[in-house]
């Protein structure tokens, strides 16, 4: 076997593997035997069947094998003894002719490209903000009416105030059943011109815009709206079907328990305090998750990479499932050629700073990530399960390939935040929530 490299235009090399009948037919000759051995034919005893029977019938196949074997391992160890670092995979060259297994040798052509530099602008990313949140006294008292709301009880009652929040029971056009419609907000009451003044039972008028814009609507029913062309100013009529009224809880023991159950809190001074400092632990995470989300806004503008753009249309040509024709193709790369730079950039900083993304690392993303699906809708998910039980489910969720896949990718992309932050070097600044409102809102204006 014959190994020959050399460079091509827009730094793509090739490497042609030259083979001979010395490199496979031992190989083929040893599969025959062995499938001689295992041959039964009639008019032949188990085994015994003639060799020129057997190599007219397997011959071929196990030869195309046993090549396509060699040229694998071969390009293998050419990648691993040049420790070389290419873009996707080697690819049949374009002027590769095509292969006549017949013959005794043969000379496969592979296109490769390198994985080229990239170079990350730093300057551009120590321009992002780092905050810390600090909370005033103010936002703590917000945070506790948060979680009065929260473990709130709703008593029916019969007159609608400015306490009370309600349900509507609608007749929607060519709907058999009257459609039942909770508010968006049971704080705003953006709706309360319509049941001002009412009481359980009265009748309600609304259009069909005020309702998609106030009321919370079940699948069904916007489907419907929407199926069948209903105009935003028809008008919709029904009754208050329901009133509520929030009673919040006292601000007591058992309230305290509730929000701090490993913590013995007896005053509202001290739970006011110990809430104080729970939020400011939380505000040092909170600002690194708005650094970290400004950093992948950025991030894609600072890495500068230069592909090999027809080279790689050409491999994801090749590996695509189907047919695919150049305009497809270019669509495609289009929309990856910003997450490829990205990758690039990820790899040879991880690389370069000796990091590998072990299982424990893999198994912490894939907890993390189940806890934040949890969180992002807890009427869905129910509560938090417990540390054990999240352990289990992460070891589970990762046997599913494209889970693992993610939480792969979501484990690198944390030590690479990591590695930028220290680089980037940027000192957290303290700020109130209402500062950076604030704050935010200026930079909305500017750009």
């Amino acid at each position: 076997m014959e190994i020959i490299e050399k460079d091509k235009k827009n730094d793509i090399k090739n490497i042609s593997i030259k083979i001979t009948k010395d490199d496979y037919a031992a190989e083929v000759e040893n599969e025959l035997r062995k499938i001689r051995k295992q041959t039964k034919m009639p008019g032949f005893r188990p085994g015994k069947v003639p060799m020129s029977l057997i190599k007219k019938q397997y011959e071929k196949a196990v030869k195309i094998d046993k090549i396509n074997h060699i040229v694998q391992k071969a390009l293998e160890d050419y990648s691993r003894q040049n420790d070389i670092q290419l873009i996707g995979s080697f690819l049949p060259a374009e002027e590769q002719k095509k292969y006549n297994f017949d013959e005794e040798e043969f000379e496969f052509s592979f296109d490769w490209a390198p994985v080229p530099e990239a170079k990350i602008k730093m300057s551009a990313l120590k321009k992002i903000p780092y905050y810390k949140f600090i909370y005033t006294d103010k936002d703590v008292e917000e945070e506790i009416e948060h979680y009065r709301k929260n473990y709130a009880q709703w008593k029916d009652v019969e007159e609608v105030s400015e306490e009370t929040s309600e349900i509507l029971s609608l007749k929607i056009p060519g709907m058999e059943k009257d459609a039942v419609v909770y508010p968006k907000n049971f704080d705003t009451k953006a709706y309360a011109e319509i049941t001002k003044g009412k009481k359980k039972g009265d009748p309600v008028k609304l259009t069909v815009k005020q309702l998609t814009e106030w009321f919370e609507l079940l699948p069904e029913i916007a489907s419907h709206i929407e199926n069948q062309k209903i105009r935003k100013n028809t008008k919709v009529e029904g009754k208050i079907n329901t009133v509520l009224k929030r009673e919040l809880p006292e601000l007591n023991a058992d309230f305290f328990k509730k929000i701090f159950p490993d913590k013995e809190i007896k005053d509202l001074k001290t739970f006011k305090k110990t809430l104080k400092e729970q939020m400011n632990k939380d505000g040092v995470s909170q600002g690194r998750n708005v650094y970290v989300n400004r950093l992948w806004e950025e991030i894609y503008k600072a890495i500068d990479v230069k592909l090999p753009d027809e080279f790689m249309k050409r491999w994801l040509k090749y590996n695509s499932e189907k047919e695919i024709d150049d305009k497809e193709i270019e669509e495609q790369y289009n929309a990856l050629k910003e997450r490829y730079k990205f990758e690039i950039a990820r790899t040879q900083k991880l690389k370069e700073k000796g990091i590998e993304i072990s299982d424990e690392d893999i198994l912490k993303a894939a907890t993390d990530m189940i806890i934040r699906y949890y969180l992002s809708n807890p009427q869905a998910f129910g509560a938090l399960p417990e540390p054990e039980q999240l352990y289990q489910m992460a070891i589970e969720s990762l046997k599913d390939k494209r889970f693992a896949e993610e939480a792969y990718e979501t484990a690198a992309n944390e030590k690479f935040f990591e590695i930028l932050t220290e680089e980037i070097g940027t000192e957290p600044r303290e700020i109130t929530p209402e500062e950076y409102a604030k704050e935010n809102e200026k930079n909305i204006k500017k750009s």
